[in-house]
């Protein structure tokens, strides 16, 4: 059934479904925030098929991009887990931290 999570605008005509299944995600110039990461990740954190994530020009940032990079390290464990191929992060507003969570998530 469906959460009664507030579904955030910038998520708007994406599916759970999508998010749980889809091989390629196109969520890019969306607006989506840290906190609309933070509803995001857990759905990408069980996508076992997906390949692309294309999430650039986007408002989140640091904190956005280490719940989204934690969701998909644990999308990938395990032997049927996901390999991504493409993590499209462009001109969204990473620093340090940002880097080092994608760092972290190649390493695994």
């Amino acid at each position: 059934g469906e959460e009664a999570v507030a579904w955030p605008r910038s998520l708007a005509g994406v599916s759970e479904r999508e998010l749980r299944g889809a091989e390629t995600l196109l969520l890019k110039s969306r607006g989506i925030s840290d906190a609309d990461c933070g509803v995001l990740a857990p759905f990408l954190a069980q996508n076992t098929a997906l390949r692309e994530l294309y999430i650039g020009y986007n408002a989140f940032g640091d904190e956005g991009s280490k719940l989204l990079c934690e969701a998909l390290a644990k999308a990938a464990a395990g032997d049927e887990g996901q390999r991504l191929r493409l993590l499209g992060l462009r001109r969204c507003r990473l620093g340090d931290a940002a880097a080092q969570a994608v760092a972290e998530l190649i390493r695994s």
